[in-house]
């Protein structure tokens, strides 16, 4: 469910208070401070201004009528916690490829954050597409960088391990997403996936669909492009194909 850092980091609270009294304002703070935060820290670490910082802060704050009706309707706020990981993740990456900046506390933040983010499965799927950008970063690698990367992911994944053997050892995962549809395949796949993007698309703020999936292609940053483009790209045909490929997600 992606509930797992959450329950963690957070487990003071369950323990000692009532859950159903602090549920509700831990989730609120959550997607009303803490991820506008997540989001402006996200844009200064790549190199963004205070002020490219704050619109994106903002923006977290509305991304479509889609997301609202995803977390709010069916209650999926584990996957919400956790995709929203995807942020730090590129920027560190950035950071460490591009800035050649890595440390202490660069792979700390690095591991926690690749935690976070996997510890929604499907959240696998959707950052896929970073590896087509690591892989055009090119010239940007180097031997020290890569093992550095190596490390936080193996440690990130190590760190997960303990939820991933709970999952597996009393659910079936993979039988709920191969469990078959029992809607039909519709005849024009494309068509009906390039209907649902452009449905979401209409859903989404019109200023972050300018200035995030288009400022991305023509940002003025060094690198930026190619390791943001394939994320957007693949997010796109998550949008179109994922309803009708796995349902079930």
């Amino acid at each position: 469910t992606g509930l797992a850092p959450l329950a963690s980091l957070l487990w003071p609270l369950w323990r000692w208070a009532p859950v159903a009294s602090v549920y509700t304002p831990i989730l609120a703070f959550l997607f009303i401070v803490v991820w506008p935060a997540l989001a402006l820290a996200a844009v200064r670490g790549m190199g963004g201004s205070w002020r490219a910082g704050l619109g994106a802060a903002i923006l977290s704050l509305g991304v479509s009528q889609a997301q609202f009706l995803w977390l709010l309707h069916f209650g999926t706020v584990g996957a919400g916690i956790a995709s929203f990981f995807i942020l730090p993740v590129c920027a560190l990456l950035y950071r460490v490829l591009w800035w050649n900046r890595w440390g202490t506390r660069t792979a700390i933040l690095l591991i926690l954050s690749g935690f976070v983010l996997i510890a929604w499965m499907p959240a696998g799927l959707m950052a896929a597409p970073l590896g087509i950008g690591l892989l055009l970063a090119g010239r940007a690698w180097t031997g020290p960088k890569f093992r550095f990367l190596l490390l936080c992911g193996v440690a990130a994944f190590l760190l997960y391990v303990p939820f991933l053997a709970g999952i597996f050892l009393h659910a079936d995962p993979v039988g709920l997403v191969a469990h078959a549809s029992d809607n039909t395949v519709e005849n024009n796949v494309l068509a009906d996936a390039l209907a649902r993007m452009a449905d979401a698309l209409r859903q989404g703020h019109p200023l972050l669909l300018v200035l995030g999936l288009m400022g991305v292609f023509w940002a003025p940053r060094r690198g930026l492009g190619r390791l943001l483009g394939p994320l957007m790209v693949g997010m796109l045909l998550i949008i179109g194909c994922g309803d009708g490929w796995t349902p079930q997600l």
